[in-house]
C-alpha cells in the first residue's frame, strides 16, 4: 500500500475508494478520480479507475464487478458520463473482465526500450539515503547496536554516515518528526529503507525476540516473505526476502 496515499483518498472530494469485505478481511479494492478531459474530447471530464485489485482466491466470482458497479454509481452522481481506466495489454482474464463490465477498448500505447551506450551510460557506485533524526547518537547506537552497522564518518555533531556489507545510510540531527507523521507511517505501511536478505525468518525471529519495535510482523507478500520494524525516530524499515 506504500503507493497510494491511503489517508488523501479517503478524503478528497475527487476521489471515491471502495473496498469489499468478507469476514472482516477486505478481498478487493478499486476507487475513481474525477481527472480533467483533454481538450480535443467531447467530455470535460471523465473518473479513471486505479487500484482495482481482487486476491485471487476470490477471482471469477463477481467481486470486481461490483466494485466497478459502486464507482460507476457514484460517478454518476457527480454528472460524471465515461469511466476510463488502463490495463497492460497481455492481461487477458482482467481484459474479458473489463469488456463484460462494459469497457470498450480504445487505445493502444506502444513503447520501446532504448539501450544507452556504455561509454556515456554513467555508472552508479552506490546509494545513500538521509536520515533526519532527533538524536545522532542515539540513532547511531540503534544502527550499529542493533542492526549491525559501523560507523563510516561524522561531521561535527550533527551529520554521520553508518554501513554494512557495501550499504549506507546518512544521518543528520534535526527537529524530531512529529508523533502524526510516525502514526502516519505506521497505520498506512509507509516504508523508508527497504533491505533485501537472504534467510528473513531467522533474521525476524532474532529481532522479534529484542526490543526492536516490529511495525509488521512477518508475512508472506505475492513477492516475497517480510518485516517492519522501526527506528528510534519513527523511520520504518522493511527486510524482504524476495522470492
Amino acid at each position: 500500500m506504500n503507493y497510494y496515499d491511503i489517508r488523501y483518498m479517503l478524503s478528497a472530494p475527487e476521489i471515491r475508494l471502495m473496498v469489499a469485505e468478507l469476514d472482516g478481511v477486505l478481498i478487493a479494492s478499486g476507487y475513481a478520480r474525477i481527472e480533467k478531459g483533454r481538450h480535443y474530447l467531447k467530455h470535460t471530464h471523465h473518473a479513471y479507475l486505479g487500484f482495482m485489485y481482487v486476491v485471487p482466491e476470490h477471482r471469477g466470482k463477481g467481486v470486481n464487478r461490483l466494485i466497478i458497479e459502486a464507482l460507476k454509481n457514484w460517478a454518476i452522481e457527480q454528472n460524471i458520463n465515461e469511466l476510463r481506466l488502463d490495463v497492460y495489454y497481455d492481461n487477458q482474464p482482467a481484459i474479458a473482465a473489463y469488456e463484460k463490465a462494459g469497457f470498450i477498448k480504445h487505445l493502444i500505447e506502444m513503447r520501446m526500450g532504448l539501450t544507452i551506450p556504455a561509454a556515456t551510460r554513467p555508472s552508479l557506485k552506490g546509494m545513500s539515503p538521509l536520515l533526519l533524526v532527533s538524536d545522532l547518537d542515539r540513532s547511531i547506537g540503534f544502527y550499529t547496536g542493533v542492526l549491525g552497522f559501523s560507523v563510516q564518518f561524522r561531521y561535527e555533531d550533527f551529520y554521520a554516515g553508518i554501513g554494512r556489507d557495501g550499504y549506507s545510510i546518512h544521518l543528520k540531527q534535526t527537529a524530531q518528526p512529529p508523533a502524526a507523521d510516525r502514526e502516519y507511517k505506521r497505520e498506512n505501511e509507509h516504508v523508508d529503507i527497504t533491505f533485501s536478505v537472504a534467510a528473513v525468518g531467522d533474521l525476524y525471529a532474532g529481532l522479534a525476540a529484542s526490543s526492536v519495535d516490529v511495525v509488521q510482523p512477518l508475512r508472506e507478500m505475492p513477492y516475497g516473505r517480510e518485516f517492519y520494524i522501526s527506528d528510534p525516530d519513527g523511520y520504518i524499515i522493511a527486510f524482504l526476502e524476495e522470492f
